[in-house]
């Protein structure tokens, strides 16, 4: 939503909003794009007409949502992230390094201070 515009701007982009996240919209964005639909109605959709029959590598990770646990919020979170995870994820991929072996770099490195 764009902060400070007028209001008809506002107005615009909350009705640009509410007709993207329906599940019409929204599932045609989640199925070219291999993201999780946005809503329970959406999912609903999906599963009545087969496309997770048809395309189950598509329900994995909306599988894994029942398994999930709320993160608790830091701002170090982006530091461990940066510096920490995202430089041993790209050494496992370019150097082939184990993997393993890269995350527990990660893990120690996101441990100090």
């Amino acid at each position: 939503m764009p902060k400070g515009r007028p209001r008809a701007e506002q107005e615009a982009a909350f009705a640009f909003l509410a007709w993207m996240m329906e599940p019409a919209q929204a599932n045609a964005w989640a199925v070219r794009t291999g993201y999780i639909p946005v809503s329970r109605p959406g999912i609903a959709a999906l599963e009545g007409q087969g496309y997770y029959r048809d395309h189950p590598n598509d329900k994995v990770a909306l599988d894994q949502l029942r398994f999930a646990e709320p993160w608790p919020w830091s701002p170090d979170l982006f530091r461990i992230e940066r510096e920490a995870v995202q430089p041993r994820l790209e050494e496992a991929v370019l150097a082939r390094r184990p993997a393993r072996a890269v995350l527990d770099e990660a893990r120690r490195m996101a441990m100090e201070p």
